[in-house]
Parts: structure tokens; C-alpha cells; sequence
């Protein structure tokens, strides 16, 4: 989860990263923002997950740096303020969501993969679309599907071994637009959002994972899966939507996701055997859409109101009356 680790480790196997720095002073990130080229790339603050509790609470770990070396330093102190270190300075590498491709492995004691699938992303939550040099999205996953990419398979299992995992893990990487090299993004060692995709690949995850745990030696699963497998979180990719309704035709996507309905044999928090989990989301996100109208709503009446012509009356016309 230290990605300036995690990318050391990647480097040391010959696996394309991203260009990155980590300040360890003051000295150091000033020197490290001067020789930053930003008219021709952007950047990255990265932290790790769960440093401080402020940072749990945030849920939000990577940062653009933007194009200012003032403002890049700015933000840099300010993490090292909250968090007593410096974040991780990285470049963005190119590419929308489509780019992007996970492998979800499930590793054993010997950090041999007892299952390893990869999936590509479709559509993202965005919380961050680029920029003055080069298109880019950030973004949580709302929409994938599985694919084919013996590259990243054979990179994700070199870096289980490397780093001696056992357990569950993800390994994130995206395709640099520019070039077709595939990069290490990220690894998340955790059960993902996009887990029921496993189950509906035959691969189920959670089953792996107890059998690992629970048997001396497990034999792999098999290596073969069916391509164009979907999982949809459907509440967030239509809120998503919506949001971006000024930059995206709705239309023509609303049609496109139509057509390949069929795809889709997964969903997030859906089961029809237990329909609770995704009432309560629902409701949840009912409630966040309603009260961002209502703000929104309360801000438009402020504006107009102090917008509106002040009527004075007259002392002339007050006396006669």
C-alpha cells in the first residue's frame, strides 16, 4: 500500500511504473518541484492508506498536483503537516478508463496463485478528469468486464512473489496511451468492490481464499475464463452519469450500456437472495443526491437574493403618507 515501495520493488523486477520522487525534507521537495517539467507531464500526490485518521475519514489518497510549483509545495507541506511525512510525487500516465486493467489473485502460503483473472475497466466514477498536456480520468470503478492480458498476468504474479504475499490482492495497471506499455499503478490487498465478477467467472475469490486458509495445499483453478463478463454498480454509474451529462452525450451511453445488458452477470451489493444491502445503498444515495439538490438550491436562492435591486423609499414620500 506504500506505493514509492511498492514501485521500488516493481523497478528492481524491470516493471514499468510511473516516473516518481519522495521528498524526505524540505530541501529535498524544493528541489525535487524545481526540476518537475510540467509543460509537458502532470502529477500526483500520493499518501498511504490508513497513516493518520483524518486520512481514514477523507478516503481520498492520491491528489492532483496541479501546475503551479508553489501550489505543488503548498499541498506537500500540508500533507507533511497532517501526516508527518512527505506524499509520494508521481507522474499521471495517460489514458481513460478503458486503459486501465486489474488482475484480482488470490496468492497461498508459497505466494503462488491459486486464481488470477483480469479485468478492464469501462467506466469510472470520476473524481478527476485531465488536463493541459494529455487526457487522463480518475476514478472508482463503476462498470468492467473481463479480458485477456497474459502481460499483466505474468507481471501481477511476479510481484506476489517479490513481495511474499499471501492472500487476496489486486494489482492495477493502465496502459500509457502514448505507447501501449503497461504500467503498475497500485495494489490493493483487500476483497475489491468488483469481487462478484469471480463468481460469475467460475473463479469465485471468497471460496479461494477460505480453502488457502483452511487446507495445507490448494491446487490452482483453472486459468481459463470467459472474456466480456460484466459487473455493473449501477446506482453510481447512472449518478456518474448524470454529473457528467455537459461533457457526455447521455443518450448514446444510456443506449450503448442498453445493448450490452446482456454482458452483465454481476452487480455491487445486488443479490436477489439477499435484497438489503442494496436497498440500503439506495437509500443511501437517495439521500446524498436530495440533500446536494437542496444545497444547491439554498445557494441559488442566497445568490439571487443578493443579487436583487435594495428598494429605498423616499423620506419626501414617507412624510406624506
Amino acid at each position: 500500500m506504500d506505493h514509492a515501495t511498492l514501485y521500488r520493488v516493481a523497478r528492481g523486477l524491470r516493471v514499468n511504473t510511473p516516473d516518481f520522487f519522495k521528498p524526505q525534507d524540505t530541501g529535498d521537495l524544493r528541489a525535487i518541484v524545481a526540476g518537475l517539467d510540467l509543460a509537458r507531464h502532470e502529477y500526483l500526490l500520493k499518501t498511504v492508506p490508513g497513516t493518520v485518521e483524518a486520512e481514514v475519514r477523507n478516503g481520498r489518497f492520491t491528489k492532483v498536483a496541479g501546475g503551479d510549483p508553489e501550489a505543488i509545495r503548498a499541498n506537500c507541506l500540508e500533507i507533511f503537516s497532517r501526516l508527518g511525512e512527505f506524499p509520494m510525487i508521481a507522474e499521471v500516465v495517460p489514458g481513460e478508463a478503458n486503459q486501465c486493467i486489474g488482475v484480482s489473485m488470490v496468492v497461498d502460503s508459497r505466494s503462488d496463485p491459486v486464481l488470477a483473472y483480469c479485468m478492464k475497466r469501462l467506466k469510472l466514477y470520476t473524481y478527476s478528469r485531465g488536463g493541459f498536456v494529455h487526457p487522463y480520468e480518475l476514478g472508482a470503478n463503476v462498470y468492467c468486464e473481463s479480458v485477456r492480458d497474459d502481460e499483466a498476468l505474468e507481471v501481477a504474479t511476479r510481484l506476489a512473489r517479490a513481495t511474499r504475499y499471501s492472500g487476496v490482492i489486486t494489482f492495477e495497471f493502465r496502459r500509457d496511451s502514448r505507447d501501449g506499455r503497461l504500467l503498475l499503478i497500485k495494489a490493493d490487498p483487500r476483497f475489491i468492490r468488483a469481487t462478484s465478477l469471480s463468481t460469475a467467472l467460475g473463479m469465485d475469490i471468497p471460496t479461494a481464499l477460505y480453502r488457502v486458509y483452511t487446507e495445507d495445499r490448494v491446487e490452482p483453478v483453472s486459468t481459463t475464463y470467459r472474456e466480456g463478463v460484466a459487473w455493473l454498480w449501477p446506482t453510481m454509474y447512472l449518478e456518474n452519469l448524470w454529473e457528467n451529462r455537459g461533457d457526455r452525450p447521455v443518450r448514446r451511453e444510456l443506449l450503448a450500456l442498453v445493448r450490452n445488458l446482456h454482458r452483465v452477470e454481476a452487480l455491487a451489493q445486488l443479490s436477489l437472495r439477499d435484497p438489503v444491502p442494496a436497498l440500503m445503498h439506495v437509500q443511501w444515495r437517495g439521500r446524498v443526491w436530495l440533500g446536494a439538490r437542496c444545497r444547491g438550491l439554498a445557494r441559488r436562492i442566497g445568490s439571487a437574493a443578493r443579487r436583487a435591486p435594495t428598494l429605498r423609499v423616499s423620506s419626501s414620500a414617507t412624510s406624506s403618507s
